[in-house]
């Protein structure tokens, strides 16, 4: 297995189809269904090359999520992937480590990003 990425998404489908596209590209997954939720994820799998987090979900959102990694954690250089349908999500970019991706999205271009991202942190 590849790099270990963590999928933060509440909808159980679009999430399933993220970790097959990933378990594709030989990349170690870890699910969340909430921000909450991935905040645990991250304590216990501190060697997540990837965050790739919908910013809609209950508990806490993928801004609070993004705000706490940053903010909170100190991970200013863990990439982040924002996976949204969200027309007003361009906030989320103010952070060079982080990239807007929106839904529907392509498997291909969603892989061939998190390949660069990773192999950009030496993953």
């Amino acid at each position: 297995m590849g790099a270990k990425v963590l999928v933060v998404e509440d909808n159980e489908s679009i999430r399933s189809i993220v970790r097959m596209v990933l378990e594709m590209g030989q990349y170690e997954v870890v699910e969340a269904s909430d921000g909450k939720q991935a905040l645990d994820c991250l304590e216990r799998h501190a060697d997540c090359a990837l965050v790739i987090s919908d910013l809609a979900m209950p508990v806490m959102d993928g801004y609070e999520l993004l705000d706490h990694i940053r903010n909170v954690m100190g991970r200013r250089d863990l990439p982040v992937f924002v996976l949204t349908a969200e027309k007003e999500a361009s906030a989320v970019l103010e952070h060079p480590a982080t990239r807007l991706i929106r839904k529907p999205f392509s498997p291909i271009e969603l892989l061939e990003a998190v390949r660069q991202a990773v192999a950009s942190r030496g993953g």
